[in-house]
């Protein structure tokens, strides 16, 4: 399994025998310093299906600031990023999902922010 950190509008090719962490960087997305990420939501849509399975996802969540460091390759001091692992074994060649992360921060007032990437399944 690996991890990937995710750029905005990317596509990532996924193999239908794999299962990859994908990371959201959310620090230098015009966070104020100090603001942390209150609730992470992951979503899937199907942009195109050949079969009659789909992407899946699990153990989504928010990364303490260890866990950042770890999968960012550098200093994290806040709880600025958040994961995701998807798993293409019930997807099908060829088949095109549309992946997004919508974050809530936990400032006064809150923002709402959303990344989103494309992953294409294909034999790596």
């Amino acid at each position: 399994m690996s991890i990937t950190v995710i750029q905005p509008g990317a596509l990532v090719p996924l193999d239908p025998n794999d299962m990859r962490v994908v990371v959201a960087d959310w620090d230098d997305d015009n966070l104020a310093a100090g603001i942390t990420i209150a609730t992470s939501t992951w979503t899937i849509t199907v942009i195109k299906q050949n079969g009659l399975t789909i992407l899946t996802k699990d153990s989504a969540a928010k990364l303490s600031a260890a866990e950042a460091t770890a999968a960012l390759e550098r200093t994290v001091t806040i709880n600025r990023a958040t994961h995701v692992r998807l798993i293409a074994s019930t997807a099908t060649l060829g088949d095109v999902y549309d992946v997004e992360n919508v974050i809530v921060t936990d400032e006064n007032p809150t923002q709402t922010k959303a990344k989103s990437f494309r992953v294409l399944i294909e034999n790596q």
